[in-house]
């Protein structure tokens, strides 16, 4: 049953057609452990070093996690007055930047506050936006000058009571009970206007922000999320009414399926608690509507938490598939979830464990996933003492795909979701015009498109990342890598078996680790250690067209916080494909030999060089794009080879044609964050294929047949003559179906194929039937949702 389950649930039709639609360019998300090309600006328009840089962080920036809702990870702004701390981004051609901004028109981004901890008061406000270019000069958009954010084209949506007339983002914290919780809002600026100023054809663009934090308000506002967007065709939004709780049920949208006078008590036909002890009943007030409607009314719901360790929930929903037909986030392109709730005075209360604030309880808002509840990112918690309508705005995304079939709504609370605070007596909730909101003519993205590749045995290393100048590298786990005292000469070399044009720099990165300053980020999962450490070498292999490559010696001592500020050589090879040698003769000379025999001298200007670069150090080999058309592109490797070191130092060598599996002994994968780690992937003759397909493919499965004609809606178990899931082959052997598959960049999905995932003569998995392979194997992309 669990093999039929699982097939019938996937593979049911090809996704219908549609028209392509631009994805967001991400200008800042700060989910790693990089700046994300983010700096510093000093308050005249000078770059006074990365976010990240030991001079302006901690101090001024930092990563910071669990503080924003919907977000592992933000930035933080330790911001004391008005723009002391100015976070820049400078977008170029280089990082796909100036491209973005030119075919889009929108900048939005996530601006958040914390809670108020301390009694404070005081407020926390975008003063400014600034930009610069070569062609426009600078120029500011203001909260109180001309052009205001308003008329400059800034809207927002959230937490966003305290915003001036003039569309400047602020919040304000009180300085009595109730204290102020955490809030957020998303900020777009529509900077249509301005193209013009900027041109066609600039060199750079940066975009700065500038806060400001008065009268005693915390020294800290966080940032998320930061994009380019094209703007909503038909300027406008879309709402799909779930319920405005008018007399006789129904919004216009008329989603439910029969008719009930909720004048008569009919609203219990259709909302009605889905489980929980704390539920008492649902009713439809009359005398309790937003616009004050008197033909309309709310959703009032009354609860009864018990206290202590068993406090109770509520699971109110619409129904099982209340929602008929189901919507869909994906083909409706939905962008957030509404609604407003008030809560009665006297309502049973609770204290949120980590900001204080003391509220009517953790009321999250989501649908079901199966029989599985999936709640939306943002939880709404209303300060004890707001007893008037509070609009709910939580932003959802058209490519989750816990949304492709959106059954019904669910709302809950519950009593103990704080376990040192539960909720004990009465509550009473009133919920209104519940909705999913669209752009207006939103298109929906276009179906992927799928590719085969023939696999060949070798490492390949993806720039998996999103970011431009993020790094996929190998780490020796040894760290007497140092040249320094060796047997003379010692080589480090690798091999190339491809080399894409649009990869700007492959390298090896020599780092000694005992010169990494106190608070560094460490030796390993760490992409930036070359920049951090003081003393570096590199060698750094650039394309050099049609077919070449370009080869650099690098090396820094005394600078951290820096890329290296001397070169020592430049050698042009016909190819990049083929092996690379960097080999010392001595402490401060060697050579640099490329694949096609040429070779170029270097020497190390360092009169200190076996001190600076003295063991223990640790050798990187791997790639990043160093621009937008780099990333989600891969280089496939041979090998690695590290000979003559000094006693005690591991002499690398590791042919990856003929490994059977990743060597965990001599290698550690250093990549912009733990999760890319699907970027370095081993191919062995046990993994012949790679299959591919273009994102966004929210909803999407890949299925395999014997016959390209194979009917899809026939997926009987042991017909050869059926499109299937390839991991239902391998017996669904959980954690060795389909290994690595992995989102690399942000325009591509690659998955590795092993041969027992591949179709076989009589249709059984392998260790079932006969075991014979099918002399034919293809494969197709489905996707459920968009079946009919």
């Amino acid at each position: 049953m669990k093999t039929l389950y699982k097939t019938a649930t996937i593979l049911l039709l090809v996704g219908g057609l549609a028209i392509a639609a631009k994805a967001d360019f991400v200008v800042g998300s700060w989910q790693g452990t990089t700046d994300d090309g983010w700096h510093r600006d000093n308050g005249g328009g000078t770059d006074i070093g990365s976010i990240l840089a030991p001079s302006n962080s901690p101090s001024a920036f930092v990563l910071q996690a669990g503080v924003v809702t919907g977000y592992a990870q933000s930035l933080a702004v330790h911001e004391y007055g008005y723009g002391n701390c100015r976070p820049f981004i400078n977008l170029t051609s280089i990082n796909g930047g100036l491209a973005a901004w030119l075919a889009n028109s929108t900048l939005n981004f996530t601006f958040s506050i914390p809670p108020d901890e301390g009694n404070h008061g005081g407020y926390i406000q975008l003063a400014e936006i600034q930009y610069n270019s070569d062609s426009s000069g600078w120029h500011q958009i203001t909260g109180s000058s001309t052009p205001n954010f308003a008329a400059a084209g800034f809207t927002a949506t959230g937490n966003t009571n305290n915003n001036y007339s003039t569309g400047q983002p602020n919040f304000y914290y009180n300085n009595t009970a109730p204290y102020s919780p955490a809030q957020s809002q998303v900020v777009s600026w529509n900077y249509s206007s301005i193209k013009a100023s900027i041109g066609a054809t600039p060199s750079y663009l940066n975009i700065v922000f500038v806060f400001q934090v008065g009268n005693g308000a915390p020294t800290n506002l966080f940032l998320n999320n930061v994009t380019l967007s094209a703007p909503n065709a038909g300027s406008g939004t879309t709402n799909y009414i779930i319920d405005q709780f008018n007399a006789f049920g129904y919004g216009p949208a008329n989603q439910y399926v029969g008719t009930n006078n909720y004048s008569t008590g009919g609203i219990i036909n259709v909302w009605t608690n889905w489980f929980g002890s704390a539920w008492v009943t649902n009713s439809w007030d009359s005398t309790n509507d937003v616009n004050s409607n008197p033909s309309s009314g709310s959703l009032k719901i009354r609860a009864n938490f018990a206290g202590g360790n068993s406090p109770g929930q509520f699971v109110v929903f619409d129904g099982f598939n209340g929602i008929s037909p189901a919507l869909s986030a994906l083909t409706n392109g939905f962008t957030s979830f509404q609604c407003d709730v008030m809560f009665a005075p006297g309502s049973a209360t609770c204290t949120n464990s980590s900001t204080k604030v003391v509220n009517y309880g953790h009321l999250q808002f989501g649908t079901r996933n199966g029989n599985d509840q999936y709640w939306f990112s943002l939880p709404v918690e209303i300060p004890v003492g707001t007893n008037t309508w509070t609009h709910v705005n939580i932003p959802i995304s058209y490519g989750d795909a816990n949304l492709l079939a959106i059954n019904d709504v669910l709302i809950k609370i519950d009593g103990d979701f704080y376990t040192q605070s539960t909720l004990n007596g009465v509550s009473t909730l009133w919920v209104d015009n519940i909705m999913f909101v669209a752009p207006t003519n939103y298109v929906m993205p276009s179906p992927p498109t799928l590719t085969i590749q023939k696999a060949t045995p070798g490492l390949r290393i993806f720039a998996g990342s999103t970011g431009a100048n993020d790094r996929t590298e190998l780490a020796t786990v040894d760290q007497h890598q140092s040249w320094i005292g060796g047997t003379y000469p010692v080589s480090y070399s690798f091999t190339l078996l491809s080399y894409p044009a649009n990869i700007g720099q492959t390298h090896i990165f020599l780092i000694p680790t005992w010169c990494l300053a106190p608070g560094n980020n460490g030796i390993y999962n760490n992409e930036y250690v070359d920049w951090q450490a003081s003393n570096a070498l590199w060698l750094d292999i650039q394309p050099y067209p049609p077919n070449g490559a370009y080869a650099s010696i690098y090396w820094k001592t005394n600078l951290a916080g820096a890329s290296p500020n001397h070169t020592q050589v430049v050698l042009t090879n016909t190819t990049a494909v083929g092996t690379w040698t960097l080999k010392f003769t001595g402490p401060g000379a060697g050579t640099v030999t490329g694949p096609d025999g040429t070779s170029g001298n270097f020497t190390i200007a360092d009169a200190n060089v076996a001190t600076d670069f003295a063991n223990p150090l640790v050798a990187y080999f791997g790639l990043q794009p160093n621009s937008g058309t780099g990333v989600g592109q891969y280089e496939d490797w041979g090998s690695i080879t590290v000979s003559g070191l000094t006693t005690g130092g591991v002499n690398e060598n590791d042919n990856f044609t003929t490994d059977t599996s990743f060597n965990t002994a001599l290698w550690s994968i250093n990549t912009a964050t733990p999760a890319l780690n699907t970027s370095v992937q081993l191919v062995t003759p046990s993994t012949p294929y790679w299959v591919s397909w273009t994102l966004p493919a929210a909803g999407y499965d890949l299925g395999t047949a014997t016959n390209v004609n194979a009917d899809v809606n026939n997926n009987t178990i042991g017909t050869p003559n059926a499109w299937l899931l390839p991991e239902y082959y391998n017996q669904y052997a959980d954690g060795k179906d389909m290994p690595g598959g992995a989102a690399q960049g942000s325009s591509w999905y690659w998955v590795l194929v092993p041969t027992n995932c591949l179709p076989t003569v009589d249709g059984m998995p392998y260790g079932e039937g006969t075991g014979v392979p099918a002399p034919n194997a293809f494969f197709m992309l489905f996707n459920p949702s968009l079946s009919n």
